[in-house]
């Protein structure tokens, strides 16, 4: 090699990142997604100043206008490549295609979803079998929802809500710890709930109680609500509980032994605002407060065995312990199935005796203070 022209190679080297960005004249596709390789990776020797008898290949083709450069700046000149660029990438620069993922087909698990949607539909309809049997043709309840002379004065409609809610939660999770993905999980619940809960009201069309749409109305609201809370995140602040109350005896002058179906004196029902979700979504720092709950209540008393006189609508508001922001405070993971199934249990089921609030007796205008068990009122009269 020539050394006169070594300083003109050295000072074309030295201008190529330049260079390469004025190549206004040379065909340059695809630099944006290669890689110009300056020194080829080789075994031998990489450097420029080889011994060996072979020309220096390195710039071939490449001619270094100087007079240009000192006028106009600096411009290289890089031949046009048949089929492609001087600086086309190198096969290996080209841009993997992503593997694909598993389609809805290869997600499906066929038995296991038979056996959980089957499962839980064939138990709302032995539920629905368990009432009261009616000799007669298939036939429709008009129920109402929340009325004073209602079935079990609207508690059976918050029992659908909550219960559907809380139906939707166990079956999503079910579906995604079998191996679907969570936007499949979440509708599969949805769906399972739905059908459980169709399948409950075609069962009651055959007793006495007769097919409600109001009940089938609460569990589409219940397990949808469930399910919008959590795909859109909003189930950090809001949830549904179910929970269990003490409950007075009837007195001896009220009792009524006339009403059918079930009891549900014993059962409270709760819409729960989280404050620790709350303080996250206005940035405020709620202090110890973010360990509470603030719920809305609905439970009735009597209606199974009590005179109407006796009868309550009780609604309430209460503050309680919020256990699962307790356990993230104490780093209970929540990815295991463990984890995931105590903050289940926490954040679906009230605890006795962890609240304290005030009710209002809707049926006799009288509010409550207490922390579970609401009193009757026994008339005077008696």
């Amino acid at each position: 090699m020539d050394t006169d022209a070594i300083p003109g190679l050295i000072k074309a080297l030295r201008a190529l990142p330049l260079a390469v960005l004025s190549l206004g004249a040379a065909d340059v596709e695809g630099v944006e997604c290669g890689v110009f390789r300056l020194f080829p990776t080789s075994d031998s020797d990489p450097s420029i100043f080889a011994t060996s008898e072979e020309p220096l290949t390195l710039l071939r083709g490449v001619s270094w206008n100087e007079s240009a450069a000192l006028h106009y700046g600096m411009r290289l000149s890089l031949p046009a490549i048949e089929g492609g660029s001087a600086l086309a990438p190198s096969p290996a620069a080209q841009p993997l295609t992503p593997a694909k993922t598993g389609s809805l087909l290869r997600t499906i698990r066929p038995y296991a979803t038979l056996f959980i949607a089957g499962t839980t539909i064939g138990y709302a309809w032995g539920n629905s079998q368990d009432e009261i049997p009616f000799h007669g043709t298939f036939h429709f309840t008009a129920e109402g929802f929340f009325g004073q002379n209602t079935y079990a004065g609207g508690a059976d409609k918050a029992s659908h809500l909550v219960d559907y809610a809380v139906a939707y939660r166990a079956l999503e999770f079910t579906y995604r710890r079998i191996g679907y993905a969570d936007s499949q999980s979440q509708w599969l619940g949805f769906a399972t709930a739905l059908a459980a809960g169709l399948t409950t009201e075609i069962g009651d069309g055959t007793t006495i109680f007769g097919f409600s749409w109001e009940d089938f109305t609460m569990d589409f609201l219940g397990a949808f609500s469930a399910m919008s809370l959590q795909r859109s995140g909003w189930d950090d602040t809001f949830g549904f509980r179910y929970g269990a109350v003490s409950q007075d005896p009837a007195p001896a002058c009220c009792i009524d032994n006339s009403n059918i179906g079930r009891d549900y004196s014993g059962e409270i029902y709760t819409a729960d605002i989280k404050l620790a979700g709350l303080a996250r979504r206005w940035k405020f720092d709620p202090g110890p407060a973010r360990y509470l709950l603030l719920s809305l209540t609905y439970g009735t008393n009597g209606y199974n065995h009590a005179s109407p006189e006796l009868r309550q609508r009780l609604v309430g508001l209460e503050i309680g312990i919020h256990f699962s922001e307790i356990l993230r405070a104490l780093g209970v993971p929540k990815e295991p199935i463990w984890g995931e199934l105590i903050y289940f249990f926490f954040d679906t089921i009230r605890l006795p005796y962890t609240a304290i609030g005030v009710r209002f007796d809707l049926n006799h205008n009288k509010w409550f203070f207490t922390t579970g068990r609401t009193p009757f009122r026994v008339p005077t009269t008696h």
